[in-house]
């Protein structure tokens, strides 16, 4: 049968033996996913677990689906009022009472030697707060498409060595991850202040504080599909805007960590000219000049100055790109703005503004102009 509800804070003071791992499945309207995610973690070849389901006022028939299943280990919770996925995370979490804690979305699902793997890793490597491994990529459908393997090889970093590597971009994908409870108890839940960002900001926190190993066998599987609340692989601009909110919210209270801001926030800069560059190629300039600000804005932030980047990749709209903005009049416009605004904040005496990569793609776009209308 169905364990009773257990309310259980962080850190648990139960005489009732604590298991050594709690699966954390917070869910919202994923019934028809949700008998595999179980499934999976009943599954596993490791046995000491508790499986928390932690409901989020789902309109669909879960609850049908959960009374499937006839073991104790699993205890069931429906939130009274709806949460938000972040604060149904930390809702999930808080009732855990095993020295592990794995947050498994109602979407995804474990493979194999999920458990074991991650808890001998932490048995036999004390200091270590995070492990995370290889996740196979499945369509709606749940068949596999990719595997994505951000490493080549097992490893166990301490946090000088991790932390500016995650710093420069979320590489974990939160089915594959396992953290000791007292991380969350100590740094705190996953932050509302954001939204799907929150996952990779909390690695970030354990990261700072504790070694993070990495198992290169995927041992979840994370479902691709159009409702993902992370939408971990759309790279459109609010994505991008909320990898910044997450870094801005890391470092305003990890100022210690401040020479990590420049290289950080160069690479979403970086991601976010790799996108402008595909929206010129397709002609659309209303996105390439959303991702040039957002590329602009960034960069300045990671200069810590109050004034717009003129730096290489701005190049890019500069030189390599003039013929591709022909007629696109939001991105003239947003270079005669940039222009402006570096020019009102930085007017250095002598400054050879010819030389300026804005200025060059503004008098390209002049030109451009006379020349049709001659």
């Amino acid at each position: 049968m169905l364990g009773e509800l257990q309310e259980n804070p962080l850190q648990a003071t139960s005489s009732v033996r604590s298991p050594a791992i709690s699966v954390c499945i917070p869910n919202y309207n994923y019934a028809g996913y949700l008998a595999e995610c179980i499934a999976s973690v009943l599954a596993q070849d490791f046995s000491d677990f508790e499986l928390l389901i932690q409901d989020d006022c789902s309109t669909d028939e879960w609850e049908a689906v959960v009374q499937r299943f006839d073991d104790a280990r699993i205890k069931v919770k429906r939130n009274a009022t709806q949460l938000g996925f972040v604060g149904n995370w930390n809702a999930c979490v808080a009732r855990a009472r095993g020295e592990l804690v794995a947050v498994l979305h109602a979407d995804d699902y474990f493979l194999s030697g999920m458990l074991r793997a991650a808890y001998q890793t932490f048995q036999t490597h004390p200091k270590v707060g995070l492990v995370f491994s290889a996740a196979q990529l499945v369509d709606a459908g749940g068949t596999p498409t990719r595997v994505l393997k951000p490493f080549a090889e097992n490893f166990v970093r301490a946090s000088a060595e991790f932390l500016p590597e995650l710093a420069r971009g979320n590489f974990i994908r939160t089915p594959t991850v396992m953290a000791r409870r007292e991380c969350y108890a100590r740094l705190g839940g996953f932050s509302d202040k954001l939204s799907f960002t929150a996952d990779w900001e909390m690695w970030l926190r354990i990261a700072a504080e504790y070694d993070v190993a990495y198992l290169v066998t995927p041992y979840a599987a994370y479902r691709e599909h159009g409702r993902n609340a992370t939408r971990a692989f759309e790279r459109n601009v609010q994505d991008m805007q909320a990898d910044r909110d997450a870094l801005d919210l890391f470092f305003q209270e990890h100022s210690q960590y401040a020479a990590l801001v420049p290289s950080a926030y160069a690479a979403v800069t970086e991601r976010a000219m790799e996108q402008l560059q595909g929206c010129l190629v397709d002609g659309d300039a209303t996105r390439a000049a959303q991702y040039a600000q957002l590329a602009a804005e960034t960069q300045a932030t990671a200069q810590r100055q109050d004034a717009v980047v003129e730096g290489a990749a701005l190049e890019i709209l500069a030189a390599g790109a003039v013929d591709l903005m022909r007629g696109h009049r939001e991105l003239e416009k947003w270079a005669l703005e940039l222009q402006a605004e570096i020019e009102r904040r930085d007017s250095a005496p002598g400054r050879d503004w010819g030389r300026n990569p804005v200025s060059r793609m503004v008098q390209a776009l002049q030109r451009t102009e006379r020349k049709q209308d001659e």
